[in-house]
């Protein structure tokens, strides 16, 4: 990704919509981002969840 305009500085002021499915062939669940202004918007917060996901999920002392 070479161009940051239109991406806030903020990625949690984002006002996205979520979808969660769950997938019965494989026992997957899969959630989908909706509402990102443009294809530079929604790679950079797949940057952020794919860095930050799994310590938000996994190592966090709070329960969801």
């Amino acid at each position: 990704m070479n161009s940051t305009n239109h991406v806030p500085a903020d990625i949690n002021a984002l006002k996205l919509d979520i979808q969660v499915a769950i997938d019965e062939d494989d026992n997957s669940v899969y959630v989908k981002f909706l509402g990102f202004d443009n294809i530079e918007e929604a790679e950079k917060y797949a940057e952020h969840l794919a860095e930050y996901l799994p310590l938000m999920l996994f190592e966090s002392k709070i329960e969801h």
